[in-house]
C-alpha cells in the first residue's frame, strides 16, 4: 500500500507540472520572444515584451531595394500606430533588453525617383527615447543602424501608409483604397468596382510611389510596394511579397481588398489580397480599321488593311476610344473606316471632322478622299464621334534630342517621298510620338518606336523597351509598310 501510495502521488505531481507548464505557454510557441527589434508601447497592440502577443511586435529584415537584397542592420515593420501615445523600439539580445527611440519631426520626404511626395516622421535613433505620431492610422517603420556607414546617422523613419494599386486599371498611376476604421490588430484597404478594362497586372503600394529614399544621394531605399512571389510578372503564384513581380488581373469590374493583420517578423504575413469580380466588363471599342485601294485593296481578308493605333487610356482616360495612324495617302484612293473587318460593321467615315483637318471629300460611295498625295495623321474618337485627317507632325524627344520638351522643331521629322526622317543630336534612348489637334492627351499615349526594324505601336501598353542610338543618326520610318531603320 506505501508503495502504491508513494506511485499515485508521483503522477499527481507530474500532472500538476505538466498542467503548470502548459498554463505558461498557453499550448503554442507564438509567444516566444526571440532575438530582434520589436515595435512595442501604448500606441500599439504589444504595450511589451512581457505581453503574450510579443512576438507579433518583431520587425522583419530590412531589403534595400537599390540592391534588392537584404541590407545588413535594416528592419522594417508595418504596425498600427494610435494617436499621442507613446511606443519605442526594443532590441532583445538574451535577457537583456534595450529601448530605443527618436526625437521624430515631420519633413518632406527626400528627393528622388518614384519616391512618394509626402511628409513622413524621421528621427536619429537614440536609447530611452519615446515616440509619438499625431494621427491614427497604419505606419511603415523603417529602422537603418548604419552599419554600412553610407547614411549620416542610425535613421528610424515612421511613414504614414495609403494603400493603393498601380496597373491595368489606371494606366499604371495610382488609385487610393479606402481604409476601414482604425484598429490596432487588423485593417482592411478596399477598393471598390475598380474597372480592368484589358487583362494585364498590377501592384499595391502606397502613398503614391515606389520607394522611399533614406539618403540624399540615393544609396539606400525601402520598398513600398507589395507584388507576389511568381517567377514572372502575372504568372501563378502564392503569396504577395514587398517588390515582388505584377499581380495578374483579368478584364472587368473588381473589388480589391487588402488585408493587414498584426504579425511579428516577414512583412508579407501581414497581407492578404483578395480579388472579387463583381461584374463582366464589355467594351465598347476594341479595334479599328482602314481599309481602301492603296490599304488591302478593299478585301477585308488582306493583310494590308490598316489596324489603327490604340490611343494609350492611361493619362485620365483622355484616349479613351480613339485610334490613329499615320500613313501615305494617294488622293484619287478612298478609305472607309470600320470597328470589325467585314462591311456589316458600323463606320465612322462621316463623324464630325474637326476644325483643322484637311478638306476630305466623300464620293458616291462613301469614301473618304484627301486633297492630295502625302502623309495624313488620322485620328478617331469613337466615343464621341469625331475625327481629324490631318497633315502630320511626328517628332522625337527625350535623351536622344537632347531635351524632354514636347514638339521642338529639331526633332520633327520630315517628309522624303514615301517615308519620314530626323537625325538625332545626342545618345540616348530613342523615343518618338505624333501630335493629333483630337486629343489633350499627353505625347506618350501616341507613342511608338523601332524594335528589329519594325514600328512598333505602344498603343495601351507600358513603357516600351530602351532603343538606344547616337548622335547624328538618321531615323527613317516608312509608316505604309510598317518598317523603320536607325542608320
Amino acid at each position: 500500500m506505501k508503495k502504491i501510495s508513494l506511485f499515485m502521488s508521483a503522477l499527481a505531481l507530474i500532472a500538476v507540472c505538466f498542467s503548470s507548464c502548459k498554463e505558461k505557454n498557453n499550448g503554442n510557441l507564438e509567444g516566444v520572444v526571440e532575438d530582434g527589434f520589436y515595435v512595442c508601447g501604448e500606441a500599439t497592440a504589444i504595450p511589451d515584451l512581457a505581453a503574450d502577443n510579443a512576438a507579433k511586435g518583431l520587425m522583419a529584415a530590412g531589403t534595400n531595394e537599390v540592391t534588392k537584397t537584404k541590407r545588413a542592420g535594416m528592419y522594417e515593420k508595418y504596425i498600427a500606430l494610435e494617436a499621442n501615445k507613446e511606443f519605442q523600439l526594443i532590441l532583445r539580445e538574451g535577457k537583456t533588453e534595450i529601448r530605443y527611440g527618436a526625437e521624430l519631426a515631420l519633413s518632406d520626404t527626400l528627393e528622388g525617383s518614384d519616391v512618394p511626395q509626402i511628409r513622413v516622421y524621421q528621427g536619429v535613433m537614440a536609447e530611452n527615447t519615446k515616440m509619438k505620431v499625431t494621427e491614427s492610422g497604419l505606419y511603415h517603420i523603417i529602422l537603418d543602424l548604419n552599419q554600412e556607414g553610407d547614411l549620416k546617422d542610425k535613421l528610424i523613419m515612421v511613414v504614414p501608409v495609403e494603400w493603393g494599386v498601380r496597373g491595368a486599371m489606371n494606366g499604371w498611376g495610382y488609385t487610393a483604397m479606402t481604409a476601414s476604421a482604425f484598429d490596432k490588430n487588423s485593417m482592411t484597404f478596399t477598393l471598390e468596382e475598380a474597372l480592368v478594362k484589358d487583362a494585364g497586372t498590377f501592384k499595391f503600394a502606397h502613398s503614391n510611389g515606389w520607394k522611399f529614399q533614406l539618403d540624399q544621394a540615393g544609396l539606400v531605399k525601402a520598398e513600398n510596394n507589395l507584388g507576389c512571389d511568381a517567377t514572372e510578372d502575372g504568372g501563378a503564384y502564392k503569396n504577395l511579397l514587398p517588390g515582388g513581380k505584377n499581380l495578374p488581373i483579368e478584364r472587368g469590374y473588381w473589388k480589391i481588398e487588402l488585408k493587414w493583420t498584426l504579425e511579428g517578423g516577414a512583412l508579407e504575413k501581414s497581407f492578404v489580397y483578395t480579388p472579387t469580380k463583381t461584374k463582366d466588363y464589355t467594351p465598347a471599342y476594341e479595334h479599328l480599321y482602314m481599309i481602301g485601294t492603296d490599304f488591302g485593296n478593299w478585301d477585308w481578308t488582306s493583310e494590308g488593311i490598316v489596324e489603327l493605333a490604340p490611343v494609350n487610356e492611361g493619362d485620365g482616360g483622355r484616349g479613351e476610344g480613339q485610334f490613329w495612324c499615320v500613313r501615305y495617302f494617294k488622293a484619287a484612293n478612298g478609305v472607309k473606316f470600320s470597328t470589325e473587318k467585314n462591311w456589316d460593321a458600323p463606320f465612322a467615315s462621316r463623324a464630325t471632322m474637326s476644325e483643322s483637318a484637311v478638306a476630305v471629300t466623300y464620293d458616291n460611295d462613301g469614301n473618304v478622299h484627301v486633297p492630295a498625295d502625302g502623309f495624313y495623321m488620322v485620328h478617331i474618337d469613337l466615343k464621341n464621334d469625331k475625327m481629324t485627317i490631318e497633315e502630320p507632325a511626328v517628332y522625337g524627344i527625350g535623351d536622344a534630342f537632347g531635351a524632354w520638351d514636347k514638339e521642338m522643331a529639331a526633332a520633327k521629322f520630315v517628309a522624303n517621298g514615301q517615308v519620314m526622317e530626323v537625325t538625332t543630336s545626342a545618345a540616348g534612348n530613342l523615343r518618338m510620338y505624333a501630335t493629333s489637334s483630337l486629343t489633350n492627351s499627353d505625347w506618350w499615349t501616341r507613342e511608338f518606336n523601332i524594335i528589329g526594324g519594325k514600328i512598333v505601336y505602344r498603343g495601351k501598353g507600358g513603357d516600351q523597351e530602351a532603343v538606344p542610338v547616337t548622335a547624328g543618326q538618321k531615323i527613317t520610318l516608312d509608316f505604309n509598310a510598317g518598317t523603320g531603320t536607325i542608320q
